[in-house]
């Protein structure tokens, strides 16, 4: 048993150093402008645009590339291949956490599941956030329920400055510690503990998560004159989630008088903030518009279609067999004080898809998340029924439903637009 995180390391890591190798892709649209601040800083030019210091990105995957770029140049497949092994300890991970967390049938299954995931995978291709992202907050859930495990206040610190570097990843985590201590300050996600440890506990998380955004923080108030905490991206996205194009598509930036008077503007700050309130002015203007478009970001983030990662708007036919059975662990587990903290990370990615916008590349870093719950519910289901080789046959079939689903994904989306342009929502 000893070798079965070994194996599940060589699984994970096969596919994704083939990708690595055989990959022609270059970088565009986001990837692009990632690539181009990594340059920036391995050229001694810091994080700039045309020599100008900018916000404009969060800084931690630009730095990230610059060090790849400064030790073997300009070379997407090193960043490819870098990503591969982050992408396998990622896999060895969600093994680690689901044998915590259930049974060691779990933590194989997951390992295994995690291992050959279509979009794990193909992140680690894509010169973008969500690779390294995903690996930070599996390391930082690891942290934490393994100092659950021994009260450990070193654990705690860890986790808040594992959840910190994820924060300069990807800023929409900036309200995570908030909410985990309100959690924790009930008892929830701690088993036994006083009131005064948690309170330590909390304390410990928020002040090294904060000390650890603090040095960028300071940069940007020196750039700007104004306190910018991580990044001066937030406002564009938070505005085009109530504006999309053509009312629906999300993920896209609409080009309308608002886009083109804050394009006029020299200031990145100004601009941020400009976008923010005309989005509010949006939402008091046209209240009546909330339930449509907070429906809409509901189905873009969970959303079976992947027309970002995997790419071609396929049917993710992966994702689609481990749903129902993450819920329905989900479901069953929601009591146990021990998971709460991985439920909270898979509640907050849905709030923050409220508030800003949904969509399978936003859910796609706590699909490990509920590779776990899946592989829970799995096991569950196939050990309440007697008859193994009848259950064996149930789950096989279910997973070649998903299979036909994925070969026909045309017909399946042309369908499912149909449908919800019938009830008035597409």
């Amino acid at each position: 048993m000893k070798s079965i995180p070994f194996v599940i390391l060589i699984l994970a890591m096969c596919p994704r150093i083939i990708l690595a190798f055989t990959s022609t892709e270059s970088p565009r649209y986001d990837a692009k402008g990632y690539d181009e601040f990594a340059l920036s800083i391995a050229q001694g030019k810091g994080f700039s645009v045309g020599g100008k210091p900018t916000s404009v990105r969060p800084p931690f995957y630009p730095f990230f590339l610059a060090g790849i770029y400064s030790l073997f140049g300009h070379e997407y497949r090193a960043v490819r291949i870098v990503q591969a092994c982050l992408g396998a300890l990622t896999c060895l991970m969600v093994f680690w956490i689901a044998r915590i967390l259930f049974t060691e049938a779990v933590a194989i299954l997951s390992g295994i599941l995690a291992g050959v995931y279509p979009v794990l995978i193909k992140s680690s291709e894509h010169l973008l956030t969500e690779c390294l992202f995903t690996f930070l907050l599996a390391l930082a859930v690891l942290c934490i329920i393994v100092g659950e495990g021994k009260r450990s206040i070193c654990n705690a610190a860890l986790f808040g400055f594992v959840l910190g570097i994820a924060t300069l990843t990807r800023p929409f985590l900036l309200a995570f510690p908030l909410c985990l201590a309100l959690l924790w300050f009930g008892g929830i996600g701690w088993e036994k503990s006083t009131l005064s440890f948690r309170m330590k506990r909390i304390l410990v998380v928020v002040g090294v998560f904060l000390l650890t955004l603090l040095p960028w923080t300071i940069r940007n108030w020196y750039v700007h004159k104004a306190w910018v905490v991580v990044s001066t991206d937030g406002g564009r996205a938070f505005y085009a989630s109530y504006r999309p194009p053509e009312g629906k598509l999300f993920g896209f930036n609409p080009v309308d008088e608002v886009d083109q008077q804050a394009r006029r503007m020299s200031s990145e700050v100004e601009r941020n903030r400009f976008f923010y309130q005309e989005a509010f002015r949006f939402i008091q203007n046209r209240p009546q518009e909330l339930p449509r478009l907070l429906f809409l970001k509901f189905l873009f983030f969970w959303c079976p279609f992947d027309w970002e990662l995997i790419g071609g708007g396929v049917y993710n036919a992966m994702y689609g067999f481990i749903i129902l059975f993450a819920i329905a662990a989900i479901l069953k587990c929601v009591k146990i004080k021990k998971v709460m903290t991985v439920l909270a990370f898979i509640f907050y990615f849905q709030l923050m898809a409220f508030i800003f916008y949904g969509s399978p590349r936003f859910r796609m870093p706590i699909e490990p998340f509920l590779i776990i719950f899946a592989a829970s519910g799995l096991v569950g289901f196939f050990e309440r029924h007697p008859n193994k080789a009848v259950t064996t046959i149930v789950i096989v079939s279910y997973f070649f439903i998903h299979t036909f689903l994925f070969v026909y994904s045309d017909a399946f989306k042309a369908f499912s637009a149909h449908l919800l342009g019938r009830v008035g929502v597409w």
